[in-house]
């Protein structure tokens, strides 16, 4: 499963990244997962779970066409 892509929603243009973040943390503690800490800036976590490990992060898809 390393580096195997597991989710993948999109969110809105201009959308909180960092409440998406936070959100997300949130969702995965709420399933009984433990998940680190994020920082100020950051827009990724590590969680895990029974022998499982995983990141939670935000990145942006270089295929998708950025629109101003």
């Amino acid at each position: 499963m390393c580096g195997k892509l597991l989710e993948r929603p999109e969110l809105p243009p201009r959308a909180d990244q960092r409440a998406a973040v936070v959100a997300a943390r949130a969702a995965r503690i709420a399933d009984g997962w433990r998940a680190d800490e994020t920082g100020p800036r950051c827009a990724q976590f590590f969680a895990r779970r029974v022998g499982e490990r995983v990141m939670v992060g935000i990145k942006r898809d270089p295929t998708r066409e950025i629109r101003r």
